[in-house]
């Protein structure tokens, strides 16, 4: 990865969706995925990262009984021009997973479902 560091403009909420006609027991294996995309601008770079969270045993199933997706998008710059776009797509995901697990918690915590709190960033 370049030593470079990315500057974030804003954090920008654009998405939140829950879904609980069943809440999940202690025990339900759930399915984190995450989507990232990256697009050039004029002033930088527009990031955009959502999670989807759903019942493992409802990976194919069309209407899920419990699914949650949030997602944010920013504005970020980096300094210098030499940093590759995947590079810069992963310090942004390291960077705005933290908003995004805080989110998902906060949220099933508003609506009194028990908050999940979801792993660690790992990089792929």
């Amino acid at each position: 990865m370049n030593s470079e560091p990315i500057n974030i403009e804003n954090i920008t909420p654009k998405e939140l969706v829950i879904v609980n006609d069943e809440t999940p027991v202690k025990d339900t294996e759930l399915q984190l995925n995450l989507h990232r995309k990256l697009e050039k601008t004029e002033s930088g770079y527009s990031f955009y990262l959502s999670a989807s969270i759903y019942k493992e045993s409802e990976k194919d199933a069309e209407k899920k009984s419990f699914f949650i997706k949030y997602s944010l998008e920013t504005c970020l710059s980096c300094e210098g021009n030499g940093m590759p776009a995947e590079d810069i797509r992963k310090e942004a995901s390291i960077t705005l997973y933290p908003y995004i697990r805080a989110g998902i918690s906060a949220a099933m915590g508003a609506i009194g479902i028990r908050p999940l709190i979801l792993p660690p960033y790992e990089i792929n």
